[in-house]
């Protein structure tokens, strides 16, 4: 699945799915609800059942039990109902799953989840009262505080949930295309930083503003927002709001 799980088949009656390359083991999956959800973590129920995938994609069931699985849409990982990381190291099956679950595939999950519930989307929508916003000239604004947002970007790693937030300039002077990704420890508002990524949304070049002793740990955290964001496209399409926004914010 090189591009994902569809998230038309997400969103679907009936959302069950194959993921897995041809010719190699997979996972036929069927999505659930789950219930309840406990503080912050929202999650779908995944019964995967290990297969094999031919040259043409069918999948033959190896005879092997399900896996009664959970997906945070939010932190964006694989656990056990029971408990338990779901290391997708540990299987070809659950690390295609684990690459299927892209950005695409958790905003089509997200927005499942709410309409269980009956919850509105406000996605995209402006927050409020931008010109109390506190900005100083020349240091860039994070997408959610002046965006809502659908979902957070949490990713797994060696020391548990890390958090990715994108920042962009808004200074009438500053129009290069580029933004900053900054990652840190713990979801919901990290303490701890990680360091950033800056990324010229042109050429896709990159620079790591690294702090000191966390370079391979913000490398690994770039190839995992990688993983789920094969383009950039959802970072360009923010970058130009935010510079339509940048007067208001400015007051000028």
């Amino acid at each position: 699945m090189p591009n994902g799980i569809d998230p038309a088949v997400l969103l679907s009656d009936n959302p069950a799915f194959v993921v897995g390359s041809p010719g190699g083991a997979g996972l036929r999956c069927q999505l659930g609800r789950a219930d309840p959800c406990c503080g912050f973590d929202r999650e779908v129920a995944i019964l995967a059942e290990p297969v094999n995938v031919d040259a043409s994609g069918c999948a033959t069931p190896i005879g092997a039990a399900s896996m009664d699985l959970r997906a945070g849409i939010d932190c964006g990982y694989l656990y056990y109902a029971e408990g338990g990381l779901a290391d997708a190291s540990r299987s070809p099956g659950l690390a295609a799953l684990d690459a299927g679950l892209d950005g695409r595939a958790l905003d089509a999950l997200t927005t499942r989840w709410l309409t269980e519930r009956g919850q509105d989307n406000h996605t995209g929508q402006q927050l409020p009262n931008l010109s109390e916003l506190e900005w100083e000239p020349g240091l860039p604004l994070t997408w959610e505080s002046v965006f809502k947002i659908l979902r957070e970007d949490n990713f797994h790693g060696p020391r548990g949930c890390y958090a990715a937030f994108d920042m962009y300039f808004i200074d009438p002077d500053h129009d290069k295309p580029e933004v900053i990704l900054h990652f840190g420890e713990g979801p919901h508002g990290p303490t701890k930083e990680v360091g950033g990524v800056r990324i010229n949304l042109e050429t896709e070049k990159v620079k790591f503003l690294q702090i000191s002793g966390r370079l391979p740990l913000l490398k690994y955290l770039w190839a995992r927002y990688q993983q789920r964001y094969p383009d950039l496209s959802h970072l360009q399409a923010r970058w130009l709001k935010m510079r339509e926004l940048g007067p208001s914010i400015r007051g000028t």
